[in-house]
């Protein structure tokens, strides 16, 4: 088993790892119930909640799928004005009020019709696989 991702929070995790696994890539979180120390222990690396790959030979794929997906969700700068985005919470360029992040579903449940965000692999109305 090889890591490829540390999270900020077991929300993260489960995030990356729904990512993964739609993807076909069997991985596990290590560190998830560690959170709950919070405060008791330092919060490293080593400490938070981490995705580990099953196979060794998906790393390197894990973690672009990972990446990838956090550019698409945090651009780095505005792709009309080149304002440098990070860390902003916002929707739109401060500069140029350009959107960079999207704000409505990403796909539409296919049994029951609701809108759900990408990182979503069943639609939580209905609990229906994408």
């Amino acid at each position: 088993m090889k890591k490829v991702y540390t999270a900020g929070d077991p929300l993260g995790a489960r995030l990356a790892l729904g990512l993964l696994e739609e993807n076909g890539i069997e991985a596990v979180i290590q560190g998830e119930t560690l959170w709950s120390a919070r405060g008791e222990l330092p919060l490293t690396s080593d400490s938070a909640p981490s995705i580990w790959v099953v196979r060794d030979d998906d790393a390197q794929r894990a973690r672009e799928l990972i990446l990838s997906k956090e550019r698409d969700r945090n651009p780095e700068r505005c792709a009309n004005c080149g304002y440098p985005l990070r860390g902003l919470s916002e929707s739109r360029c401060p500069e140029c009020g350009e959107p960079f992040r999207r704000t409505g579903p990403d796909w539409t449940c296919g049994q029951c019709g609701e809108g759900v965000e990408d990182q979503f692999t069943h639609c939580w109305n209905c609990g229906v696989s994408r």
